[in-house]
């Protein structure tokens, strides 16, 4: 599921009839349950690849130090000495590294998504109760 599929989703639960508001109200805890779980799993995701990345980093760093293997430097030529300084610069600018920092900030987006669809669920049985007294005072009045 990406996050494409996860805001059609929002969009679509995140809709309250004004005519079922007892129907709404008693959805919350599914819905809260359903969003909690893709909140999870992302977080998840994120931990997974942040520790991933660690362990990148520790490669890329024998990488181009000259560390790593001799297997390794046949499969990927590296020729240059690189200064201690400009070591860093090599990392960040690594691909593989990019790509997985990419998608850890792509994780990161979704999770603050995911947070904000459960602080409005768990605001939406005010929302409802407000909406019912609402329809009660307005009823009253005609």
């Amino acid at each position: 599921m990406n996050f494409e599929d996860i805001m059609k989703m929002w969009e679509q639960d995140s809709k309250i009839d004004p005519i079922e508001l007892d129907t709404a109200s008693i959805n919350i805890p599914s819905l809260h349950a359903k969003y909690l779980k893709i909140f999870s799993d992302y977080r998840f995701k994120k931990k997974q690849a942040t520790l991933q990345m660690k362990q990148l980093v520790r490669h890329k760093f024998e990488y181009y130090t000259g560390k790593a293997s001799a297997e390794e430097y046949k499969n990927n030529p590296f020729d240059l000495k690189i200064l201690k300084s400009d070591l860093n610069l090599y990392i960040e600018s690594d691909e593989e590294i990019k790509n997985l920092q990419l998608r850890i900030d792509q994780y990161e987006i979704i999770i603050d998504y995911l947070d904000g669809v459960i602080k409005m669920l768990n605001n939406r049985s005010y929302q409802i109760k407000n909406a019912i007294q609402w329809k009660t005072y307005i009823e009253g009045i005609t």
